[in-house]
């Protein structure tokens, strides 16, 4: 069953194209011309992918931008008149309003806690000159610790008649002689004039209440410009404190003029951030290569195949003469050597049969009643069970397949010969999965109207080599059940061509002593060899009667396909082919169970046999 859902994954998949480098004259690299790209002649990637590249950036490459300082001397004015003009919208900020918005921020850390109380909520809420008293201490929020934190962030930066002057209110607030606290951080006291820029340079951002900025002057002395002497000594916001966004509540001039500062500043960063990339060097991103858009890969041909480890004999051969030496050993060793052999396999297939039984379509039950082990080289076991359509008895023969591998023709082939010799009804040959050639020695058997022997192919569930795992289950595991054969036939397409119909799966039910036929709708997958070997089946066709699977890479080839085709490959006809030179077509069905059966037909007899 894995097999086949894999399959059918790379059959139904659609792959993108990816752009490869070119080897130029001189054995230099190029990257491939997306525009003159052939889908019908793609290079060869050995050359290597054309990857996605984004910038390196490193603190060195930063230190060393010399492009980074005139964005600063221009965006440095605007910025200055905004703030301005930010802090001049402030002035029209009353207490009542200070006084409510620090009721929000106290109501959100009592609702839902202190962790929830970011950053931008306390630049948004904690305008300056907010009175400290307005956090209390109280039970269940603000504590001790939380209050003072919050007393701590208010800015309080305002001017004095002595010039510039920067306060926070962690300084304006703290006891006479006591030290800053431990765990807040203070705004420095001297602030760094800029580089004086030319009246052309400055182009201040047109704000009411702002003048432009004046050469020479420090950003504190650039926000006050234009203020009135009573809006002067008012608290106002420095650069690192302004919010992040606005509150609903705040007066409209304060937001439009936050509004117009925050665009200034990002139009700032934004140039600064491709300033920064620009100078940093491309790292090539290896697990993303570019895609060729508008191509589409498919799978081409494939096969799978598998190696079949080595089978456990119980009586290992060797071309070396005289006896081996007996070597020491602890029985565990040797108990484990014994249960690895062939023998301890069948006699332990055997033991979950009789526990087991076999299960039919539908869930019927048959158990081997009384199964006994029984003396031959190609036969290991021997029973009855009696049938409920005609009552009578019938006596079947047991083969176990190897504890490796498939089951090969050449077993089934001699288990034939013994049951015609000791006059079996039926045969059940288990095994975990059964070749090409075991199949249709079975078919040949089971469509041969003048035997009376019925072959079974019971598979054996995987999961028995897990040991005593097994043990807890409860009356019925289904550890062997029988699955039969596909119900196909040929016929001729004209031309000399032939199409295969598959009309689902037969499954022989022993309780009624008939042939129950599934319809096509129940299988899976089923795929054709149009010229088939008797050793090894190539898919020449496949087929899954799920249309869902199609959908995905129909999407995908839209426009490059016509139209239904893709219903061709999902229906329960083949499409029309012609014959190989061995004039043999085999069918290879995945069952409802997921079994693979295959039947052989030969152009010799057209119908629902296989023999010529």
């Amino acid at each position: 069953m894995a097999a086949a859902i894999a399959r059918q994954r790379l059959l139904t998949a659609s792959f993108e194209t990816y752009r490869v480098k070119a080897k130029a004259e001189g054995g230099r690299m190029k990257d491939e011309d997306e525009s003159g790209w052939n889908p019908n002649a793609p290079l060869n990637p050995k050359n290597g992918f054309i990857y996605r590249t984004v910038p390196h950036i490193t603190l060195k490459s930063i230190a060393q931008n010399k492009g980074l300082d005139p964005i600063f001397a221009r965006h440095e004015p605007i910025l200055a008149a905004c703030l301005a003009a930010l802090n001049t919208a402030l002035a029209g900020v009353t207490d009542p309003l200070r006084q409510q918005l620090t009721g929000k921020l106290i109501k959100k850390l009592r609702d839902e806690g202190a962790r929830t109380v970011t950053d931008a909520d306390q630049r948004r809420w904690l305008l300056p000159g907010t009175d400290p008293q307005l956090i209390p201490i109280q039970k269940g929020g603000p504590t001790a610790t939380q209050a003072r934190d919050l007393r701590a962030a208010i800015p309080t930066a305002w001017m004095r008649e002595d010039g510039p002057r920067l306060q926070r209110s962690s300084d304006a607030h703290r006891e006479p002689g006591a030290l800053p606290q431990a765990g807040i951080k203070t705004a420095p006291l001297a602030l760094k004039t800029p580089p004086a820029v030319s009246s052309e340079q400055a182009r201040p951002l047109s704000a009411k209440g702002a003048t432009p900025y004046q050469p020479g002057a420090t950003p504190q002395e650039t926000s006050t410009q234009g203020m009135s002497a009573e809006s002067a000594t008012q608290p106002q916001w420095a650069e690192w404190e302004v919010p992040f966004d606005t509150d609903p509540d705040w007066p409209a001039p304060l937001r439009e003029a936050l509004t117009a500062y925050r665009t200034a500043w990002r139009a700032k960063m934004d140039e600064v951030n491709a300033g920064i990339s620009a100078n940093a060097e491309q790292e090539e991103l290896v697990d993303q290569p570019e895609v060729v858009r508008g191509v589409v890969r498919v799978s081409g041909p494939f096969t799978v195949e598998s190696i079949r480890p080595p089978e456990n004999s119980p009586e290992p051969e060797t071309p070396i003469g005289g006896a081996p030496e007996e070597l020491e050993t602890f029985d565990v060793e040797a108990k484990a050597i014994a249960s690895g052999n062939a023998g301890s396999h069948i006699d332990r297939m055997l033991d979950l049969l009789r526990h087991d039984g076999i299960t039919f379509l539908g869930n019927k039950h048959v158990k081997v009643d009384p199964l006994q082990r029984i003396e031959s080289s190609f036969l290991h076991a021997e029973g009855e069970f009696v049938s409920a359509d005609d009552g009578k008895t019938h006596r079947v023969a047991v083969v176990i397949g190897p504890e490796l591998g498939s089951v090969p023709g050449f077993l089934v082939e001699q288990a034939m010969r013994h049951c015609y010799k000791r006059g079996y009804d039926d045969l059940v040959v288990a095994g975990f999965s059964f070749d090409a050639m075991a199949q249709e020695a079975i078919q040949d058997n089971n469509d041969d109207q003048h035997t009376d022997l019925r072959i079974h192919m019971a598979q054996i569930r995987p999961d028995v080599t897990m040991g005593d795992l097994l043990k807890k289950t409860q009356v019925s595991a289904q550890i062997f059940t029988v699955f039969g054969q596909p119900r196909t036939r040929l016929a001729a397409a004209g031309g000399g061509e032939w199409q295969v119909h598959m009309e689902g799966v037969d499954i022989y039910d022993p309780v009624k002593n008939s042939i129950e036929a599934t319809n096509a709708g129940k299988v899976a997958a089923w795929f054709v060899d149009t010229d088939y070997d008797g050793k090894v089946f190539c898919i020449c066709q496949a087929f899954f009667p799920d249309k869902s699977a199609w959908e995905k890479l129909a999407r995908a080839l839209k426009g490059s396909i016509e139209e239904g085709a893709f219903d061709k490959l999902s229906g329960t006809i083949s499409l029309p082919f012609k014959p190989g030179e061995r004039q043999t077509v085999a069918v290879k069905v995945i069952d409802p169970r997921g079994n693979e059966v295959m039947r052989v037909h030969r152009l010799g007899a057209v119908g629902y046999g296989g023999g010529e």
